[in-house]
């Protein structure tokens, strides 16, 4: 099916570990109408704000995503981001994608109104490599980077639903993609995985899929 004709799901949530491609996808969505919210952007605007600088520590945006959950309830990202696009709708003609839920209530909550999430795999080194280039984190070397990561896949033990816990976002995930090539490749990937979905799924946690 060429580009031009392809159906994807109105509501889109691209899930995966830091660094995979959740972001680029997400951006090459924006450039196809949709409006593209980065979860990771919204806490690190939250804690500019605050005064902390650039790079930002993981621990600095953990720190800012449970004030915004103590704030806002359980699944501030997704609640305020549904609000905002239901606001500029007319502009974002082809739907809302947002990329990088980290917490299993807040992907719960976007899959409620119908959302469809796709995980996107990326093996350890070219993880790194993407994280590395945009500078976005205090981690040095790979050793660093992994151990984190698995941090962040396996969970907390205390934070339930709303603690950070990449498996479990991936065990609710309705499609996956391997970042293994070219973005290209990501992104004609990816488009395949999520065509096979209802444009709007019909019940929440749910999604339709076509035969």
């Amino acid at each position: 099916m060429s580009e031009s004709k392809l159906e994807l799901p109105r509501l889109v949530a691209i899930t995966g570990q830091e660094g995979s491609g959740k972001d680029s996808y997400g951006d090459y969505l924006a450039e196809r109408g949709y409006m593209h919210v980065s979860a990771g952007d919204v806490m690190r605007t939250r804690a500019r704000a605050q005064g902390y600088a650039d790079p930002l520590p993981r621990s600095v945006l953990s720190q800012v995503g449970d004030e915004m959950k103590r704030e806002f309830g359980p699944s501030p990202i997704t609640a305020s981001t549904l609000a905002e696009y239901e606001r500029r709708q007319p502009e974002f003609s082809a739907g809302l994608a947002i990329s990088g839920l980290r917490r299993i209530g807040e992907l719960k909550a976007f899959k409620g109104h119908g959302a469809v999430a796709l995980w996107i795999d990326a093996d350890d080194n070219r993880r790194f490599a993407n994280q590395s280039h945009r500078a976005r984190s205090d981690q040095q070397d790979l050793a660093a980077f992994l151990e984190r990561s698995g941090v962040e896949y396996f969970g907390t033990t205390d934070g339930g639903e709303h603690g950070v816990n990449l498996r479990a976002i991936e065990a609710l995930a309705d499609c996956r993609v391997s970042n293994d090539g070219s973005l290209a490749d990501l992104y004609h990937s990816a488009n395949a995985a999520l065509s096979g979905f209802s444009v709007i799924p019909a019940q929440p946690h749910s999604p339709q899929i076509r035969e």
